[in-house]
């Protein structure tokens, strides 16, 4: 905290022009060496009515990012006949 100010989390979706962010932090935490152009060419390829990301900032530096998906209950379990 700076001089004993509270910090806010802030949560908002994902943009293109994150990628660069969304990039750093996989880097940070390891997770992944994707570079900014694959991430932004993925951003692109979401269906905004299946998929979302959403960054969590402090101080607008994103600090974790998660991406959620919409599936039909027969496409998890795979379709019973």
């Amino acid at each position: 905290m700076k001089n004993g100010a509270k910090q806010m989390l802030k949560l908002r979706r994902a943009k293109r022009g994150d990628a660069a962010r969304i990039a750093e932090t996989k880097r940070r935490t390891r997770l992944s060496r994707n570079k900014t152009q694959e991430i932004k060419a993925r951003l692109a390829q979401l269906k905004p009515a299946q998929h979302a990301v959403f960054l969590a900032e402090v101080d607008k530096l994103v600090i974790g990012w998660i991406h959620v998906s919409v599936r039909s209950a027969s496409e998890v379990l795979g379709a019973r006949k």
